[in-house]
């Protein structure tokens, strides 16, 4: 460890209350500077805002090779994410009747009209073909319901030209005619949400009827999963380290005690780099996990045990609370495996990176 490391890791374990204030400063700082252009954007157009991205995709860099695909294969194909506006009928009765294909009919105009929306691929009833003979070598190409119905025959003639199709039944149209599907293609999965809600108050502007509508899709589904995801974890991780706190408070009745290990777990997930997986949820599985100096002079600091446990030629480490006030480490230029105990039941194994650590205990 060249000098400068070495002071930089003496003060931190000589000066925790100056460190920790310094974290807790430049912590509200960054979250200042996170919060402002986001709360007040035009105050402050040179700061980039805060922004929640619930895209799976992203969780991909843009250029990995398996999202390059995936835009090729899309473009190719021109295909599109889209809405799946679902119109369900309960009952005896079926969606055939002229007054839900009216609504129906009024809805697909509606939906063509937004922006966003991919015109030419939109498949509903009044956009697809209905292709029938009208006579010796005649083929007739006619919409499946250029017009909304006037009578119950017109609506059960719609019906039933749907059901000759076998491209469109069980797809557009259910097979007991109770259900009927529209396809809203979207140019952007991003305007989902625009589209869903222009949707939904149309629908409510339409007064109820017999039918329930329901709108689906890949982009609803992916917002959906997002902001449920984002509200389960700011509920559970207060509520996970709560439960943690009460049960060490009931081992041990001491909030230094508790607290201790506590930050020093939330310091070495940040800065610990993990070079395997956790081993089982025995407290004697061995734990590997890399630790960085800094990390190992707070476990010292803390007063946590560390017992020697030396694999095969590597050095022995052992570092205890020295009776005098201080606590010291040393060791070999190779990593060691060493066994933290941080209390009486519960052990972990750890490789450590080579160090030389000697100072006051705190």
């Amino acid at each position: 460890m060249n000098t400068f490391a070495r002071r930089m890791v003496h003060f931190a374990v000589d000066r925790p209350r100056t460190v920790t204030a310094v974290m807790l400063v430049s912590t509200f700082l960054l979250l200042l500077g996170a919060a402002l252009p986001t709360v007040a954007p035009d105050a402050f157009p040179f700061m980039h805002p805060a922004r929640v991205d619930t895209d799976p995709e992203n969780m991909l860099a843009h250029d990995e090779p398996v999202r390059v695909d995936h835009r090729e294969v899309r473009e190719r194909f021109s295909l599109h994410d889209g809405l799946v506006v679902g119109v369900v009928v309960d009952g005896p009765s079926s969606v055939f009747t002229p007054e839900t294909l009216t609504r129906i009919h009024h809805l697909t105009e509606f939906a063509k009209g937004l922006d966003g929306v991919v015109v030419v691929d939109v498949f509903a009833p009044s956009t697809v073909d209905s292709v029938e003979s009208g006579g010796p070598g005649v083929v007739r190409f006619q919409w499946l319901m250029g017009a909304p119905p006037v009578s119950a025959a017109e609506a059960l003639a719609v019906r039933d030209r749907a059901m000759r199709i076998p491209m469109l039944r069980d797809t557009l149209v259910s097979a007991d005619g109770r259900a009927l599907a529209l396809y809203i293609p979207l140019t952007d999965k991003h305007l989902a949400e625009d589209v869903t809600y222009a949707l939904e108050q149309e629908i409510a502007s339409m007064g109820p009827g017999a039918e329930q509508w329901h709108i689906a899709g890949l982009p609803v589904a992916e917002d959906t999963f997002g902001r449920e995801m984002f509200i389960q974890m700011a509920i559970s991780a207060p509520v996970a380290m709560l439960v943690i706190f009460l049960l060490m408070w009931v081992f041990f009745r001491r909030v230094v005690v508790i607290i201790s290990p506590m930050v020093v777990a939330m310091h070495c997930r940040t800065a610990c780099k993990a070079s395997g997986t956790p081993g089982a949820s025995s407290d004697t599985q061995p734990w590997t996990q890399s630790l960085s100096r800094h990390s190992m002079r707070q476990l010292i600091a803390s007063g946590h045990v560390l017992e020697p446990h030396a694999v095969g030629s590597q050095n022995a480490l052992s570092a205890q609370p020295a009776a005098h006030g201080h606590s010291s480490m040393h060791a070999a230029p190779s990593s060691i495996t060493c066994r933290i105990q941080l209390s009486s039941v519960s052990t972990r194994t750890c490789v450590v990176s080579p160090v030389h650590l000697s100072g006051p205990h705190h």
